[in-house]
């Protein structure tokens, strides 16, 4: 699972699609591992980035 939006087709040109998916995120039952690899580090695994 990957984080993501349908930036900037909102009416404010994307910051409320932001501010409305990561307020999803913070509700779902997940552990805060769960929730960064979904944030960035499945991206960055499957995209093969290295991490900071």
């Amino acid at each position: 699972m990957l984080f993501g939006t349908d930036m900037p087709f909102d009416p404010e040109k994307g910051p409320g699609f932001i501010r409305e998916t990561i307020a999803a995120m913070e509700r779902m039952r997940a552990s805060a591992e769960e929730k960064a690899k979904i944030y960035e580090g499945n991206a960055r695994r499957m995209l093969r980035l290295r991490w900071k």
